[in-house]
């Protein structure tokens, strides 16, 4: 139930597509049997499959926008959220604790509603200014959240800790 991106394969990405010629959605990781049998045909949509480090990476920085089409929330950070900000794509997720740094750090919208995720990934698409505006957050936040400079901060609070 974590993963089940149903309403997103049968709803979202067709009305993206319908609704916007120039929008591609690029998919990368597993798509189940099920996943294939409900995804659209579309030379638009790009099934990338699991990829290496170096090539997730060379494909998210061919995007303008990471898509967390969860609606299941877990409450937690997901860390999918974190890689879309450390490759400096505005976000459009649900309004889920699990995609909160969307919010707390202004790099896309949490949406209400598949109308609403629909409306504003349209709105993104057509809305320049704005896309630059939360690709600028996300650039900006990206390094504070490095495992490198998380792991610093692990280690500050540890060493406070131990202090007391």
């Amino acid at each position: 139930i974590n993963w089940d991106v149903t309403d997103f394969l049968e709803s979202v990405i067709p009305s993206f597509l319908e609704r916007d010629p120039s929008i591609e959605i690029h998919l990368i990781g597993h798509l189940g049997d099920k996943a294939r049998q409900l995804l659209p045909t579309s030379r638009r949509v790009i099934v990338h499959g699991f990829l290496d480090f170096n090539s997730c990476s060379s494909v998210l920085e061919s995007c303008h926008v990471g898509l967390y089409p969860r609606l299941k929330d877990n409450f937690r950070q997901a860390q999918k959220i974190s890689e879309y900000i450390g490759a400096g794509l505005a976000i459009l997720s649900y309004d889920l604790v699990d995609a909160s740094l969307v919010r707390e750090l202004d790099v896309g919208f949490a949406c209400h509603s598949r109308e609403h995720f629909v409306e504003m990934g349209l709105e993104l698409a057509s809305d320049h200014e704005l896309l630059e505006n939360f690709r600028s957050n996300s650039r900006k936040n990206s390094p504070h959240l490095s495992w490198k400079n998380l792991g610093l901060l692990l280690d500050s609070l540890a060493c406070d800790f131990a202090k007391k």
